[in-house]
């Protein structure tokens, strides 16, 4: 089910299956990270936070050890967190983003991203 539900969700199911297995191998072995796994799959699929949530998360279930289980999704949370606000940047509103430095590369993030519940700017970015 879990490589079914990866070839539905890739746009080249040749390669992806491939990847992503050679990726988790890695990972069940401590070759790479859990981030190193969460960037192949989500490069593999196109950079979608949804359909990564799905196959992180049908794999979380198919792990057997638990200390595996809590590392990949805490770091599946934090990555979650990095790239939310870099999806809600659209392009049509990219001249009212921001620019800044993270993990995943210089990407934009709105203004509205950056406001407090309150209306206020919670952070200081500089453009």
């Amino acid at each position: 089910m879990f490589i079914a539900r990866l070839q539905s969700l890739a746009t080249n199911q040749t390669t992806a299956v491939p990847v992503v297995k050679a990726a988790i191998q890695g990972y069940r072995t401590s070759e790479s990270s859990a981030r190193d796994l969460i960037l192949t799959i989500w490069n593999v699929l196109d950079h979608n936070l949804e359909h990564t949530a799905s196959i992180v998360n049908a794999f979380v279930d198919l792990l057997d050890q638990e200390e595996k289980k809590q590392d990949l999704l805490a770091s599946w949370k934090g990555f979650a967190i990095e790239v939310r606000p870099i999806l809600l940047c659209t392009e049509e509103a990219h001249s009212n983003c921001f620019h800044f430095s993270s993990n995943v590369g210089n990407s934009p993030i709105s203004s509205q991203q950056l406001r407090a519940p309150d209306g206020q700017r919670s952070h200081q970015v500089e453009s």
